[in-house]
This record gives structure tokens, C-alpha cells and sequence, in this order.
């Protein structure tokens, strides 16, 4: 239940992190010790409690919008920002700019309606309607997308543009992206160390696996990945742990570390 709860608290805050839910809850399923009945009664007490805390806001979204918002009307914004020529064939691919977003603004007619589930609507059909024109640049589109999420596409540029559009000085944008491959880097070890004791990593690669899919679907960008930054710590620190238990290992049994018994001292008579 904790898990539902936690779940959903974090749709609504970011909306695609409801898939935190779907992905982590079943998990439950694959707990042997328990019993079927009483691992099913889990992952349906979880999905009640979840449904339980987003039902009100979204009871109230259905009150003030003419069409349904169970979460938020963000989307359509996010997709005609990142649904453009600018970011399928430019320097920035992959990315998202202000001026795709006014575009799409105007071609959604922002001005002729003032219900934000309407024009949030129209904005998701201006892009999935690019989308659909330009085929041939989604595979590479989605890719530079997967790359700038993970920090491994053209980093420099990446640096350039959050500087640009987010704001974020260009040393700071270098600190993050340094660190963040070392931490991507002492994650994997740390999780082909978990797997060879055997434990389940699932918990810990939904996290990644929800910003993948949030980055094929709207664009790349720092900020998007920050929830699964914890996990991919949690494996590094299983990568450090190691590395400190190998050079405590190493000093114990050094000869400096051991310890000499001390020459009896004869004294004269």
C-alpha cells in the first residue's frame, strides 16, 4: 500500500511517474514466500490506495474542464515544444525549444479558446500530426531523445542549450554531466554485482525505465531525469561499498597491519 501511495503522490506531482505504479506494484506477484491469495490482496489494496489519492484531483479536474484531465493538461505543451522542425532536423534535435512552442500554440489556436483540457487537445493533435508527416526522422529523433536523457548525446551541445532554455551556467551544466557518468558508471557495476548475489533490481530500474519512456515520447533534458537519480546512487553505492571492503580486505592483510608479537626484554642481574 505504501507503494500505491508513494505511486501516486509522484503523479501527481509529475504526471508520467504514475507509471511508477504499473511497473513496481505487480513486483508484489513474484514475492514466493507469500501466497497467491495474499499477493494478489497486495497489489489490489496498493492499486486501491492509489486510485484513492489521485480520485479527488481528478474529481475536481472534471468539475472546472470541459473535457477529462485526470492528472494535469501539460502534455499537449510538452509535445508541440519538442515536435518541430527545429528539434527533428537542427543543432538541438532531441530537444525542445520556446519558438516550437509559441508554433504550436498558434497552429492548436490558443487564443479561440480559454479551457485548458480543449487546447491541450488540440496541441497533442499539432504534434502527433508532425509526427506523422515526418516518419523517416522519428527513429533518429527518438534516439538523440534517449541520448540527451542520459547524458550521452552530444554533451557539449546539451550543456549549451539547458544554458539557453534552462538557465543552468554552463560549469554547472559540465559539474552534472561529469558526475552523472561517473554515477552511471559505478551503477552498473553495482548492478551486475546485485545480480550475481541474486536480488531483484526491477525496483530500482522502473525509475530508469519511466524516464526512457518519458524522454521517446516528449524530449531529453536534465530536469526529466531526476527520478531516477536515486536508484542509479543506490547501485553506485553498492559499487563503493565494494571498493571499500576490497581495500579493507587489502590492509588487513598487509604485513604493516599485523601485528608482531614484541621481543621479550632480558634484563641483567
Amino acid at each position: 500500500m505504501a507503494v500505491g501511495a508513494a505511486a501516486s503522490l509522484a503523479g501527481l506531482a509529475r504526471s508520467e511517474l504514475i507509471l511508477l505504479l504499473a511497473g513496481v506494484v505487480p513486483l508484489v506477484l513474484a514475492a514466493h514466500p507469500l501466497s497467491r491469495e495474499l499477493r494478489i490482496k497486495w497489489v489490489a489494496a496498493s492499486v486501491g490506495v492509489a486510485i484513492a489519492m489521485v480520485l479527488p484531483w481528478a474529481a475536481y479536474n472534471q468539475a472546472r474542464f470541459a473535457k477529462p484531465v485526470p492528472l494535469s493538461t501539460g502534455l499537449g505543451l510538452v509535445l508541440v515544444s519538442s515536435n518541430c522542425d527545429a528539434e527533428y532536423y537542427g543543432q538541438s534535435i532531441g530537444y525542445w525549444w520556446f519558438n516550437c512552442s509559441s508554433a504550436g500554440s498558434v497552429a492548436a489556436r490558443a487564443t479561440t479558446t480559454e479551457d485548458h483540457s480543449e487546447l491541450d487537445g488540440e496541441m497533442r493533435k499539432v504534434a502527433v500530426r508532425y509526427a506523422k508527416q515526418h516518419p523517416s526522422r522519428l527513429p533518429a529523433v527518438a534516439t538523440a531523445r534517449l541520448g540527451r536523457m542520459f547524458g550521452v548525446f552530444q554533451p557539449e551541445n546539451s550543456i549549451t542549450l539547458s544554458n539557453a532554455g534552462e538557465g543552468i551556467d554552463r560549469w554547472i551544466g559540465g559539474a552534472i554531466t561529469s558526475t552523472w557518468w561517473l554515477a552511471m558508471a559505478l551503477g552498473a557495476v553495482g548492478g551486475v554485482t546485485l545480480r550475481r548475489r541474486g536480488q531483484q533490481l526491477s525496483p530500482l530500474l522502473m525509475p530508469v525505465i519511466v524516464i526512457a519512456i518519458t524522454a521517446v515520447v516528449s524530449y531529453g533534458i536534465v530536469r526529466f531525469r531526476a527520478p531516477c537519480e536515486p536508484a542509479v546512487l543506490v547501485l553506485a553505492g553498492v559499487t563503493v561499498d565494494q571498493i571499500c571492503r576490497w581495500f579493507e580486505a587489502r590492509g588487513a592483510g598487509s604485513p604493516e597491519a599485523t601485528v608482531r608479537p614484541r621481543p621479550a626484554v632480558t634484563r641483567p642481574r
